[in-house]
């Protein structure tokens, strides 16, 4: 996934998890294509 949109995501989630989650969610997010970065995004934390 590019670079930007993980960002994006962290970006507008931050909030939501510490700082260890955030490096393995980053880590996940690398591995996935943009197809299910898009049902991701769309999830409710």
């Amino acid at each position: 996934m590019e670079k930007t949109k993980i960002d994006m995501f962290i970006g507008m989630n931050i909030e939501n998890f510490t700082q260890l989650d955030l490096m393995v969610i980053k880590e996940k997010l690398e591995q996935i294509d943009d197809n299910r970065f898009y049902l991701i995004q769309g999830t409710e934390l």
